[in-house]
């Protein structure tokens, strides 16, 4: 699959040639196309990045389950919506590859040709993802050092990713459109009292991003009951179960079901 095009060297910002099963940029930095089809541009680096296999397996599960699925709905619409034949979309901090992929499949239903991009910091994200849908282009690499070159894409996807506006900023087409999901003061409620003695809500930021038009404001929101699998695998894929004691993890899995908030917001912009 043709990639070159769009990708750019993110150590020296230099153009791509295919060599053999490689890309390798004018100054010779040289990454390999993995047998899943995948380019890990974080190749040598001894740190770990990013979700680690449990946390992608338990997003597995629950995503597939269509608990999110309002979510995803919602953003195929905005994208079904407002991109054009022969579009660039990037999917940035992509997850297991769930929103990328419904996100391909709505526009081939439509007949919208597509060409999407996946990235994650985490190699087993972008494995999930390149598995879950072998034409979606995918990748392991940073939000704050996106390979992708300047004007390059006519949308991005940010669902629960780390912000990096700059990049997504360069890499966008002037009038181009910017999707952020993000969570909502009370998603997750239920499960935060379950855990802390004083739950606290998700902090409501600014709308406003320099260089940007906001042009939609959507709440998105419905209440789950998850049985105790599912309550241990969303438990699983968030951060809180990584930042809690034994024993407090204890008052999760002792639950036999409980009833949470999925409460998501999605903002979308137009680029100036």
């Amino acid at each position: 699959m043709e990639i070159v095009d769009i990708m750019m060297c993110h150590v020296c910002r230099a153009e791509f040639k295919h060599k053999g099963n490689s890309i390798v940029c004018e100054s010779g930095h040289c990454f390999d196309i993995s047998h899943l089809g995948y380019i890990n541009m974080l190749a040598g680096s001894r740190a770990f990045h990013g979700d680690n296999s449990l946390m992608i397996e338990a997003r597995q599960r629950f995503l597939e389950s269509g608990a999110y699925s309002h979510l995803s709905l919602k953003i195929c619409d905005i994208l079904a919506d407002n991109v054009k034949e022969n579009c660039v979309i990037v999917d940035v901090g992509c997850g297991n590859g769930y929103y990328s992929d419904a996100v391909k499949r709505r526009l081939d239903s439509l007949g919208i040709k597509s060409r999407i991009f996946a990235f994650d910091v985490s190699k087993y994200a972008v494995c999930a993802t390149a598995k879950k849908n072998k034409s979606l282009n995918t990748c392991v690499a940073s939000v704050f050092s996106i390979p992708y070159r300047d004007s390059s894409a006519d949308a991005v996807i940010s669902v629960f990713s780390p912000l990096s506006l700059n990049e997504f900023s360069r890499i966008l087409k002037k009038g181009s459109l910017l999707v952020m999901a993000l969570p909502n003061p009370r998603h997750l409620y239920a499960l935060k009292q379950c855990l802390y003695e004083t739950p606290y809500e998700n902090e409501v930021k600014s709308t406003d991003i320099d260089g940007f038009e906001l042009t939609g404001n959507y709440d998105v929101a419905r209440n789950i009951s998850l049985g105790h699998d599912a309550l241990m695998d969303l438990f699983m894929m968030t951060p809180y179960y990584y930042r809690t004691s034994d024993k407090d993890k204890e008052k999760i899995s002792s639950l036999e079901k409980l009833t949470v908030e999925a409460d998501f917001k999605i903002l979308t912009y137009k680029k100036l």
